[in-house]
Parts: C-alpha cells; structure tokens; sequence
C-alpha cells in the first residue's frame, strides 16, 4: 500500500478515501472522482484507464482483466498483485499505464525521422507530465467531454509545432 500511496502522491490533489461500507476499502480519487480502487494489502487494484489503453493493458499483462459490473466497458480494469510487488512490477503497472505508449509514439516521430532517438525517453517522460497534468484539468472539468475533446486537441497541436514535418513530407 505505501508504493501505492507514493504514486498516488506524486498527482497534485490526490486523496485516499477508505469506504467503510466496503470493509475499509482504499480507493483514491481527484476531486471527488476514483480513479484507483485498492484491496486493504494493495494486492488488487481496479485502475480506471482510457478505454484504448485498457484494452491494451489486459490485451498484453496476464495479471489484468476488465472490471467486473459492466465497469471494464468503461475503462475500468483489475490487476492483481500476487506477493510482494517489486519495485520493477510497479514500474511496469505506471509503464502500462501511459508511459510505455508514449515511448512507442516517440519511437514512431524517430521512424519518420522527426527525433534523435537519443531523445525517445526525454520526450516520453516530457509529455507524460503534460498528459497527466491534461488528465486533472478534465477530471475537473463541470463538462468532461468538451474538456477531453480541448485536451486532444492541445496535445496535437503541442507535437505539431514541438514535431513539424518534414518538408517534402
């Protein structure tokens, strides 16, 4: 549960909320919205994640599933943590999450030619922070959906002038 707190942490106005109707259950949430439910000993998570980017997670971790009640048809999925977690396996569950997408559209800008691939891992922990900042700015949004639409769009446009093509491209 502490790793778990100290990525939690590391998310500006993030909270732990136990349920006690739920036996004490830690979930975490901004701005009154979960975003991460938790087993009291932190061996299963449900981590709410882009739709896309859920299905990849349990298309490529066999430790992950869609979340029971309907809720991996919204993102939603359950990753169980048998053991004692190593510092490498939560890695991999914060790679899973975005950064490990991040570094293979950086990997694709260097395949065009547009980047160093010097600077994949740079770029990739780079826009991590600015997607994650993205995430909080829609999580408190009155209108999500408009907020994820400007949120998309802004990403776009950051890589376009950070990216140009190449001329002749």
């Amino acid at each position: 549960m502490a790793k778990l707190e100290a990525i939690v942490a590391r998310l500006p106005e993030a909270a732990r909320v136990d349920i006690e109707a739920w036996g004490g259950e830690p979930t975490f949430r901004v701005n009154g919205k979960n975003f991460v439910f938790a087993s009291p000993d932190a061996t299963s998570l449900s981590v709410k994640l882009p739709k896309e980017e859920a299905d990849a997670v349990v298309a490529t971790d066999a430790h992950a599933e869609p979340t029971g009640y309907g809720l991996g048809r919204s993102g939603w999925i359950s990753v169980s943590l048998p053991g004692r977690v190593s510092a490498a396996r939560w890695r991999e569950i914060e790679e899973d999450n975005a950064l490990g997408n991040l570094r293979a559209a950086m990997q694709a800008v260097v395949d065009d030619g547009r980047l160093d691939a010097g600077l994949v891992d740079p770029f990739a922990h780079m826009l991590l922070a600015a997607v994650n900042e993205l995430a909080l700015l829609v999580a408190r949004a009155e209108d999500t959906a408009t907020a994820q639409r400007q949120a998309e769009v802004a990403v776009d446009e950051l890589l376009t002038r950070l990216l140009p093509k190449r001329s002749g491209s």
